[in-house]
């Protein structure tokens, strides 16, 4: 995968697949100590210990429909932050939830762009809607902070995809990345 934004989408769709009722996705930017940090956290079914072992070979997957028996999703995303002289961490408990923990070194040559992160953290809210997402994006000290559940909450049963609702979800998000010093519609 060329941006970490779609590795976010990867993790989280397995977290769907999961059956996860909760997610929380942080980002965390700091120049001073040249660090790139990406955690997502759900409270899924969990991975035991077995299948943990096993989750970051390139050739291992889940999914049973498959012909080819290859799971790249999570293996791409520790490569990319070992390769970018980061760390990578997968911690998970049968039954309660599953983190994994990606850093990378910001101004590596290896390390991939971070992408469109406003446009993914948008499509995985309006396609998960029945997902608590708890976003958190912290740049050199500047935090943004976003819950799905807090504008459930407030609106009721009203789907995000109504035309007032995914108005105001755009506007938020993009305003509150404008706010922590990240522009939504850059690349970084």
């Amino acid at each position: 995968m060329e941006e970490l934004s779609l590795h976010i989408l990867d993790i989280v769709e397995n977290s769907v697949a999961a059956k996860a009722t909760k997610i929380n996705i942080e980002i965390y930017r700091n120049d001073k100590e040249n660090l790139l940090t990406i955690k997502i956290r759900d409270n899924g079914k969990g991975i035991d210990k077995e299948l943990l072992q096993q989750i970051e070979s390139p050739f291992y997957t889940s999914k049973k429909e498959r012909k080819i028996k290859v799971g790249l999703g999570i293996p791409l995303f520790k490569f990319s932050a070992l390769q970018s002289n980061g760390s990578f961490n997968i911690d998970s408990k049968k039954g309660e939830f599953t983190e994994i923990t990606a850093s990378f070194q910001l101004d590596n040559i290896d390390r991939p762009p971070l992408g469109d992160i406003y446009n993914t953290i948008l499509g995985i809210i309006i396609a998960h809607q029945d997902i608590d997402f708890y976003i958190k994006i912290e740049n050199n000290g500047k935090v943004f902070d976003f819950s799905t559940k807090e504008v459930k909450d407030t609106i009721g049963d009203i789907p995000f995809s109504y035309p007032d609702v995914y108005e105001f979800l755009t506007k938020n998000i993009e305003e509150g990345i404008w706010q922590i010093g990240l522009n939504p519609k850059k690349v970084y």
